[in-house]
């Protein structure tokens, strides 16, 4: 699916009364193969919309003032700040803001904005969540085991088979960015605020209002019982207060999350972004010091750590020299489902340090269910890397609600030289004996001649 960037100019109309807005309908878009602009007309003093109410023939004034939005795919999941230095010529000093709960950066006039759209009718190869336009992107399965692919972001899973339309929505990212005109009005700057208040993004996600993980369109989608019905709507419920409705996590006190479908989508963009600049910074420390980070010591598990353990900021970012970025919500779930067995562990961190124990997966590194943390591994075996988070929202390469999502890396260098099979250094082999031979010391001898 390919898109592109559009642009919409505001012509700003106004009385001598206060100026409301609601960008709702009008901003929450999706750059699509269709470029959409606004109908004005420019004269040489003003800019008019034809049909806005602050036509002339509506003794009304006309400012000369104009507000622009353009909306540009962001494919890298790049942070607002990450795309303003990659694509922005002449620099300013950006400071970070969010709007409706997503990543902003704000350089004097211009807003720019990392939000997700959820786009339905997406096609994927049978089987697989690999995303497609025609069966030949199915046919071929490309070995798995390869992971130094051009592209630094996650690989999707190696398709076969035919390619249609999937029935699960996936998440794009696109920056949006917002602007006006230099040497603006009062009122201009007075309404580009009221439009930064009252952004709204994903309004056509609706979940239960109990059962927040169920998105539906209707109340009747629902669950119903004779002595409660739930609804349907935006609202979720935060996550300690259980009786405060919530949009997104700022409506839930400090400390708190908010549980609605929506929230979950902004959380995921966030981690998408996370795990792009973590894959950045962790091939960059390899570029340098020919290995990924090791945690030889410092840490519960030889070079594993996650994002609730003291190790994290201790250890792993000091050894790649920056801090490395928390999980929004940075919880672990409950360690041991049998309450005896749970009082062992501590609950932050799910360590029993009286018998060295982690309650979720060692090898490979796995968490205690419904936790939402970063967690990364190291293997010096083939100098290889998982770094993974939790996506909640069921968005992301078809992946159920609480599914690992993880960058991978591996770097070595293969070494067969003066060697006709064995290990080749990489964890494959540098070739296969034939019958009756045996393979020593890198070269294919016969059963006979075999040396002690």
């Amino acid at each position: 699916m390919k898109y592109k960037s559009f642009i919409i100019i505001f012509a700003l109309a106004f009385s001598l009364g206060v100026f409301k807005c609601s960008l709702a309908q009008t901003l929450d878009t999706q750059a699509t193969d269709t470029q959409a602009t606004a109908q004005n007309t420019t004269t040489k003093d003003q800019t008019v919309n034809k049909d806005a109410p602050g036509n002339p023939a509506n003794n009304q004034v006309v400012s000369r003032d104009a507000i622009g939005l353009r909306v540009v795919p962001n494919p890298e999941h790049l942070s607002p700040l990450a795309w303003y230095y990659k694509n922005i010529k002449v620099k300013g000093a950006p400071q970070s803001m969010l709007v409706d709960g997503y990543e902003a950066v704000r350089d004097g006039r211009t807003v720019y904005v990392n939000a997700a759209k959820i786009v339905s009718g997406i096609s994927r190869c049978s089987g697989t969540n690999k995303i497609c336009t025609s069966d030949s992107q199915c046919g071929n399965i490309i070995d798995p085991g390869i992971t130094n692919l051009p592209s630094r972001f996650i690989s999707t899973a190696w398709a076969a088979g035919t390619c249609s339309v999937s029935d699960i929505p996936e998440l794009y990212t696109n920056i949006y960015i917002i602007s006006y005109n230099q040497n603006p009005e009062a009122s201009t700057t007075d309404i580009f605020g009221q439009l930064l208040q009252y952004w709204k993004f994903n309004i056509d996600i609706k979940n239960c209002s109990k059962t927040v993980t169920q998105i539906c369109s209707e109340n009747g989608d629902c669950p119903r019982t004779p002595s409660d019905s739930e609804t349907c709507g935006p609202a979720g419920f935060c996550s300690q207060t259980t009786n405060k409705t919530c949009i997104i996590d700022a409506d839930c006190a400090q400390g708190e999350y908010c549980n609605s479908k929506k929230s979950t989508i902004i959380r995921d963009t966030k981690r998408l972004v996370d795990l792009g600049e973590v894959k950045i910074k962790l091939e960059d420390y390899n570029d340098i010091v020919h290995s990924y980070p090791k945690l030889d010591s410092g840490t519960y598990l030889t070079n594993r750590t996650i994002s609730t353990w003291p190790s994290w900021s201790a250890t792993f970012s000091s050894t790649i020299g920056s801090a490395m970025p928390t999980d929004s919500i940075n919880k672990l779930g409950k360690c041991k489902t049998d309450d005896n067995e749970n009082v062992r562990f501590e609950a932050s961190t799910c360590w029993d340090e009286a018998n060295k124990e982690f309650a979720g997966g060692a090898n490979p590194l796995t968490l205690p269910a419904n936790s939402r943390a970063y967690y990364y591994q190291y293997k010096p075996a083939d100098n290889s890397f998982s770094f993974c988070t939790i996506a909640e929202s069921g968005y992301i390469l078809a992946k159920a609600p609480f599914s690992p999502l993880c960058q991978t890396g591996r770097s070595c260098n293969i070494n067969c030289s003066n060697k006709q099979c064995g290990d080749n250094g990489c964890g494959g082999t540098c070739g296969t004996c034939t019958s009756g031979q045996t393979c020593q010391s890198g070269h294919c001898r016969n059963n006979s001649n075999l040396q002690d």
